[in-house]
């Protein structure tokens, strides 16, 4: 008997290999987690702890003013955040989040909203870092 050719139906998907998916996946760079500079300090835990839960609610109003483009919200939240970030030894935080609050006081809306995907980015890998906080 001759070897059938085999035909797919039409609008079948098509199989791709694991392999070449799993290595161009382990190719990537993993995202760090970032922790607090007082991660090692007991008396700071409760407060990092209730800072890391809350950067999403931080990181919300933040993204809802940029939409709106209410630039001086967006700097009052940056200052806040900044404040926050500081006391909790988040200093890469504090550090973006008192770029975007200068570049709100420079009206530079464009300057301010990429500044704001750096900080979001910031705080998802402080999240990552923080049990509880995903």
């Amino acid at each position: 008997m001759g070897a059938r050719s085999r035909r797919e139906p039409q609008g079948a998907f098509s199989w791709t290999p694991v392999a070449p998916i799993r290595a161009a996946m382990s190719a990537s760079p993993k995202v760090r987690p970032i922790y607090s500079t007082l991660a090692d300090d007991p008396a700071a835990e409760e407060s990092i702890q209730d800072f890391v839960v809350s950067l999403a609610d931080h990181i919300d109003g933040l993204q809802d003013a940029d939409g709106r483009g209410l630039l001086d919200e967006v700097c009052v939240q940056a200052r806040e955040l900044v404040a926050e970030a500081t006391a909790r030894g988040f200093d890469s935080l504090a550090r973006c989040a008192e770029v975007l609050e200068a570049r709100c006081a420079e009206e530079d809306a464009e300057g301010a909203h990429k500044q704001l995907v750096e900080l979001t980015t910031i705080a998802h890998r402080i999240r990552l870092g923080h049990r509880g906080a995903m």
